[in-house]
């Protein structure tokens, strides 16, 4: 089913949904994840080639799929476009029950200036995406500002609530330069966020989905295998959806939470170390473990390199069963960080 919603008639906003029709055939995909797609075009305008070609083709793997044509800087400049994200995301989640959309499974794809406005959604908006896909995006002050002089630089808004990101780029894209792609990755590992980032070899800025009838070549022929990754991510990250519901998802929103308000087993073994209090007492065992069995028997520097490893990941080579380790992460979600 496809519908069209005006948000904001003067302004010209427009959310176009592709609806999947409840079915007696396939009772458990009543409620499907969904994707926000966010069309380039400078702020100028909103590519076509970036709109239903991928909200379609996702939508073919599954998922309720929406297009967002938002203001356009000669009509309502920034920060309207991030209100009028707010209100897409604010419809969805108002007719979720009605269109069988999983709120918690709501991830948004965005393009250029789209992937500035994802990015920006997917750091600071009220309503963050689970996820955000960011292609060839405007992430850096001095290409937003080439741009739209004023808009935010994404890459100075990531901290440890920023909800996580693929992205992709190519490396010959001479309208965002990949240093906008790098820098944005770079933020995202600083701040523990679980991330995935494919630079392609060769390739022109605004190749949307890599298909032949929208782009002349050059344009590296694996550039379009970024939609079927970014499905595949989005299950590892949500868990795998079988006929019997979501499996065990592969990773988390953060794969190291050192900087995070309260502590959990994804934060560095020397993080914990140098905590005190509670975080002592419920980490006795696995320093006295570490002190007696690995000091003796490994060397310095392989010592300090496994410091930096998380608790998740270095309690099993001391012989912590995974019910354990998700004991004391339980325990340690209740203690505030310290640092």
């Amino acid at each position: 089913m496809q519908q069209v919603l005006t948000l904001n008639e003067a302004q010209n906003v427009r959310l176009t949904c592709y609806l999947y029709d409840r079915s007696p055939e396939y009772t458990n995909l009543d409620v499907r994840p969904a994707i926000l797609v966010i069309p380039g075009g400078g702020y100028h305008m909103c590519s076509d080639r970036e709109a239903e070609p991928i909200a379609l083709a996702f939508a073919a793997a599954g998922f309720h799929a929406f297009v967002l044509r938002y203001s356009l800087h000669h009509v309502k400049p920034w920060p309207a476009p991030l209100a009028d994200y707010e209100q897409a995301m604010e419809t969805i989640l108002a007719h979720a029950e009605e269109w069988g959309v999983d709120k918690e499974r709501i991830a948004v794809v965005g393009f250029s200036a789209g992937g500035h406005l994802a990015a920006c959604a997917a750091t600071i908006a009220a309503h963050k995406p689970a996820a955000a896909i960011l292609g060839y995006a405007v992430l850096t002050a001095q290409t937003s500002d080439q741009c739209v002089e004023g808009l935010p630089a994404p890459v100075d808004l990531v901290d440890a609530d920023t909800a996580p990101c693929f992205l992709f780029a190519t490396r010959t894209d001479n309208v965002v330069p990949i240093r906008n792609t790098l820098a944005f990755e770079q933020k995202l590992d600083e701040n523990g966020i679980s991330f995935e980032s494919h630079i392609y070899s060769y390739g022109p800025h605004g190749f949307g989905n890599g298909g032949a009838i929208y782009n002349q070549p050059p344009l590296c022929p694996r550039a379009g295998t970024w939609m079927e990754d970014s499905i595949c991510w989005l299950s590892e990250l949500w868990g795998a959806r079988t006929f019997e519901g979501y499996a065990s998802p592969k990773f988390g929103r953060v794969y190291r939470g050192d900087k995070h308000a309260y502590l959990s087993a994804d934060c560095s073994y020397r993080h914990l170390a140098a905590q005190q209090g509670k975080a002592q007492e419920i980490l006795k065992a696995v320093f006295e473990r570490v002190e007696t069995g690995m000091r003796s028997n490994v060397p310095s520097s392989t010592m300090k390199m496994l410091e930096g490893w998380t608790l998740r990941e270095l309690l099993p080579l001391i012989g912590f069963t995974k019910e354990e380790i998700d004991a004391f992460d339980e325990q340690l979600r209740a203690v505030k960080n310290a640092l």
